[in-house]
C-alpha cells in the first residue's frame, strides 16, 4: 500500500516550482512571514491553495494539467490498496474473492504504469471500484488502509468528467488531491501595503528538520491539525497515532524560542470527517482520559481543543487563536482566511506603533 511515496518524489520538484508563481515584489511593501506547520496529512497544502484562490490567483491551465496526474495517481493508489486488501482477505474469507480476470489484469500492471497512470488505467480502477467486494473492503478497512477522503468524490461524483479525454481538473478536484509535500512551497500575496508570504514546509517526519531553517522572523505560525487523526495512524510510522503525534509536534512548536513574539493560530481541520468518524469511533481510542459522551461531536471537539490550548498556556504567555475548519470548503475557508489576514495585519500595525 505504500507505492505512492516512490512515485511522489519524482514529481515533487516540478510541483513546487509550478505552485509558486513568484510575484515581482515591490520593495516598499512590508513583508510578513506566515509559517504553515502541522503533521503529515493535516491539510496544510490545501490551505495554501485556498490562500491563493482567495486572493485571486487562479490555477493556470498548466497547473491544471499537472494536477490531472495527481488526480489519476490518487485514484490508482486507492484502487490498488483496496484490491490488494481484498485479495489478502480472500485467503481466509470467500466473501472477499475478486474474480480472476480482474485480479490478473491488476497484477499485470507495472510500477511504471501505476506511477504514471493513463486514462485506460483509471478506467480499470473504476471497474475495480465498482465491484461489490471493494465496497465491502472500503466499509471494513477504510481507516486501516488510510484510503484518502477524496476517493469517493473522484470515483462517484466526478467520474463522468474524469473519464473524458479532454478532462482538466476544476478547483475542487485540485483542492481534493493529496500530494505529499517535499521541500518548501510558498505563496506570496499582496494585501494592501503588506506582502504576506505563506510558507508550507512539508509535514512528513523526514521533512521536519527542514522546518528550522524557516524559523527566523516569523510573524505568525499557523498550526494545522487533522481532527479525524485521532482514529488514524501516522503515514511513516504505523505505531503512532496522528493526533498524539500532532500534540507532540505542537508542544515542540510552542516551546520554540524563535516564536516567542509570533502570533499562534491553530486550525482544527477536517471537521466534516471528524463528524463522521466520531459516530463510529469513540475518542477513547486515542485519549483514555476522555470521559465525555462517546459519540458527541461538540464535546469531543471541545476536549481536543482544550488539549492544544493547555499546551500553549503551559509554555507561552500569549493567547492562541483557534479556528475549526474544513480546508476543502472554499466559502468557509475564504472567511476564515480573511479574518486571519486581518488579524496578522492588525498585529503588524500594533508592533509598528509600539516601535514608533
Amino acid at each position: 500500500g505504500r507505492m505512492g511515496s516512490a512515485c511522489s518524489r519524482l514529481q515533487s520538484t516540478q510541483q513546487s516550482n509550478s505552485i509558486d508563481q513568484k510575484l515581482k515584489i515591490d520593495s516598499k511593501l512590508c513583508t510578513h512571514k506566515v509559517l504553515l506547520l502541522g503533521s503529515g496529512e493535516s491539510g496544510k497544502s490545501t490551505i495554501l491553495k485556498q490562500f491563493r484562490l482567495k486572493n485571486g490567483k487562479l490555477f493556470s491551465d498548466e497547473e491544471r494539467s499537472l494536477a490531472t496526474h495527481d488526480v489519476f495517481m490518487n485514484m490508482c493508489e486507492a484502487g490498488a490498496a483496496l484490491i490488494t486488501e481484498a485479495i489478502r482477505l480472500s485467503e481466509d474469507d470467500e466473501r472477499f474473492k475478486v474474480d480472476s480476470e480482474t485480479q490478473k489484469s491488476f497484477e499485470a500492471l507495472s510500477e511504471e504504469q501505476m506511477c504514471n497512470p493513463t486514462l485506460e488505467i483509471v478506467q480499470q480502477m473504476k471497474r475495480i471500484w465498482d465491484l461489490k467486494v471493494i465496497k465491502d473492503v472500503m466499509d471494513k478497512r477504510k481507516i486501516e488502509l488510510q484510503i484518502l477522503e477524496s476517493t469517493k468524490y473522484y470515483f462517484e461524483d466526478r467520474i463522468v468528467d474524469i473519464l473524458k479525454p479532454t478532462y482538466l481538473p476544476n478547483d475542487m478536484d485540485i483542492l481534493q488531491t493529496r500530494v505529499r509535500t517535499f521541500g518548501v512551497t510558498d505563496v506570496r500575496l499582496q494585501i494592501e501595503e503588506t506582502l504576506l508570504n505563506v510558507i508550507d514546509v512539508g509535514g512528513q517526519r523526514s521533512e521536519r528538520r527542514k522546518w528550522v531553517q524557516q524559523f527566523e522572523g516569523v510573524n505568525a505560525v499557523l498550526f494545522v491539525v487533522c481532527l479525524s487523526g485521532y482514529a488514524r495512524k501516522v503515514y511513516e510510522d504505523e505505531s503512532k497515532n496522528q493526533m498524539n503525534d500532532a500534540l507532540t509536534v505542537f508542544e515542540e512548536i510552542v516551546q520554540e524560542t524563535s516564536f516567542v513574539e509570533s502570533t499562534m493560530i491553530l486550525f482544527l481541520n477536517k471537521k466534516d470527517l471528524f463528524q463522521e468518524e466520531i459516530l463510529v469511533t469513540p475518542l477513547t481510542v486515542c485519549f483514555n482520559d476522555y470521559s465525555g459522551k462517546e459519540n458527541d461531536y461538540e464535546e469531543g471537539l471541545e476536549f481536543i481543543k482544550k488539549k492544544f490550548v493547555a499546551l500553549n498556556q503551559k509554555h507561552r504567555n500569549k493567547k492562541i487563536y483557534v479556528h475549526v475548519t474544513c480546508a476543502v470548503d472554499r466559502d468557509s475557508m475564504s472567511e476564515t482566511l480573511r479574518s486571519i489576514e486581518d488579524m496578522i495585519l492588525m498585529t503588524v500595525i500594533e508592533s509598528l506603533s509600539r516601535m514608533g
